[in-house]
């Protein structure tokens, strides 16, 4: 079964934008040296800047979403649903990862996009992201 609630949250939302959006993201930080941690950009010296900052060259997974939503403003029923899927892909890609990589993170927390990102790392923001885009493009959520 597929799931759709942000697009029947927000119906104006284009899937093809949705799923370009998220895959923009994607690209942004696939390479390892484009990401961070802890910080939504950085510049090339490991300094926070903002998202859009021209000095940004890596971004955190959110921060390679956000980015999209300042260059694209008039998607944002796009952008939002594009958040609620990654956010969902968050909860499926942290239970699926093996228990050493979460540390002593409490069990009972709800698990966010940042939990992946800061937590699990690099590899675990790609499969997040990943998951969304198949979400997005209404592939089965096992």
């Amino acid at each position: 079964m597929s799931w759709t609630f942000p697009y029947e949250l927000f119906p104006e939302a284009d899937r093809t934008e949705t799923v370009a959006i998220l895959d923009r993201a994607f690209k942004r930080i696939e390479n390892p040296e484009r990401f961070t941690q802890k910080e939504y950009a950085r510049d090339a010296e490991g300094n926070y800047v903002r998202v859009h900052d021209d000095k940004a060259v890596c971004w955190c997974s959110y921060g390679a979403l956000d980015i999209e939503k300042s260059r694209r403003p008039s998607l944002l029923g796009e952008h939002k649903a594009a958040s609620m899927f990654m956010r969902r892909a968050s909860a499926f890609v942290w239970n699926n990862a093996p228990n050493y990589l979460k540390g002593t993170r409490d069990s009972k927390q709800k698990v966010a996009v940042v939990d992946v990102n800061d937590v699990l790392g690099h590899e675990y923001a790609l499969r997040m992201l990943g998951r969304a885009i198949a979400l997005a493009k209404g592939q089965d959520e096992n």
